[in-house]
């Protein structure tokens, strides 16, 4: 069967209207019936230039107009805002390209080294299921299959799916209702792939506890007000690559 090589998308919902509002002004989408996705533990580089995100300490007024700002920019912003412990990082490094430099070298080989083996296979429009087989038995089990899936038609037909599912989580069996899977047309006009699944170690953060591309660099807490604080952090996306079938 022939093979092709993509680029895997995985992020949090924070960043898929984005993504959406843009793939839809592409070519016509590809679909994911009747195919099988496996991230090979490669990945292309990250653009830490790309203006993409909104500044995550700034408030916007919903007819205020928004500035978007590259990672590399908010990195250098909130320099001195960086929590290095939460990080793990133990030894500072000298300015953002010292800590670009150690994602690279530290960080981001790591996520893909997570993901290899990571398989997908989304069934055929008339039996619409999602198999997903975990590398290395990170996961649950060898593998779950996802039937609660419902399709959108924000991008047509084939294209975008939510689905709901439960899985067996220290003994207890824990419902989760946010799941996602995606095929949209990248920037450079490929195919990418955007999945949000289940993975082992999940907490009432799941979202948070996912390996997914949303990169992060934590920032100090901010206090909101009496007994409570926030976290902020400095985003940056990581693309798998993925084979499919």
């Amino acid at each position: 069967m022939k093979k092709r090589t993509i680029v895997a998308v995985c992020v949090l919902l924070c960043v898929l209207m984005t993504v959406f509002s843009f793939a839809a002004c592409q070519k016509p989408q590809p679909t994911y019936y009747g195919k099988t996705y496996t991230a090979t533990g490669a990945g292309l580089a990250v653009d830490w230039d790309a203006k993409i995100w909104v500044d995550p300490m700034v408030s916007y007024s919903p007819e205020e107009k928004v500035d978007n700002y590259s990672t590399r920019e908010l990195l250098k912003k909130y320099w001195d805002d960086i929590d290095w412990e939460a990080n793990g990082i133990t030894e500072i490094p000298k300015d953002v390209d010292g800590l670009i430099s150690y994602l690279e070298a530290e960080v981001i080989p790591e996520f893909h080294n997570y993901m290899k083996g990571l398989q997908i296979k989304v069934g055929t429009k008339d039996n619409l299921t999602i198999t997903i087989t975990y590398p290395e038995d990170r996961g649950f089990g060898e593998a779950i299959t996802i039937d609660k899936i419902n399709e959108s038609m924000a991008l047509g037909e084939g294209t975008s799916a939510r689905f709901s599912y439960s899985v067996l989580l220290g003994g207890n069996t824990c419902n989760f209702v946010a799941g996602s899977i995606d095929t949209v047309n990248n920037f450079d006009g490929k195919e990418s792939l955007i999945f949000i699944i289940p993975w082992d170690n999940v907490d009432n953060l799941f979202l948070e506890a996912n390996p997914s591309n949303n990169g992060y660099i934590l920032l100090k807490p901010v206090e909101v007000g009496e007994d409570a604080s926030n976290v902020y952090s400095v985003n940056y996306l990581v693309y798998p690559e993925l084979t499919i079938e």
